[in-house]
């Protein structure tokens, strides 16, 4: 048996053992796929930027005692929900209050980097 007769034995093995071994009885995808129900779409704002050029931060949402100033362009965690038309925004570990109409709230954090770029001249507001 010469050399190129046995290359063609070996290919024709191999050729059937992949033949038999690819016909094997596979699980079929089922025509419909049900997928749960999701809830509708909707996003919560969860970015303050600071608008004001010294906002004034509160300890509590009631209270008059100004705790620290924060700075335009700041952005900051929105932290729960508003009382006393004031926001509560993470600063550090901690959860703070400031006005809500010294800032701008926003969904997403590239919104808020954008819009803290535009307060700070970093960039150009697109028109």
């Amino acid at each position: 048996m010469s050399v190129k007769t046995c290359t063609k034995a070996t290919i024709l093995i191999i050729t059937l053992l992949i033949s038999l071994f690819s016909c094997a009885k596979k699980e079929s995808m089922p025509e419909y796929l049900e997928l749960p129900d999701t809830p509708p779409f909707y996003q919560e704002l969860q970015w303050a930027v600071v608008e004001t050029a010294y906002a004034r931060i509160y300890l509590a949402s009631d209270t008059d005692h100004v705790n620290w100033f924060v700075r335009r362009g700041d952005i900051y965690k929105i932290e729960g929900t508003e009382a006393n038309n004031r926001i509560p925004i993470l600063k550090g570990t901690e959860i703070v209050w400031i006005e809500k109409k010294d800032v701008s709230l926003y969904t997403l954090f590239l919104q808020a980097q954008y819009r803290s770029k535009v307060l700070l001249g970093e960039i150009e507001e697109r028109k």
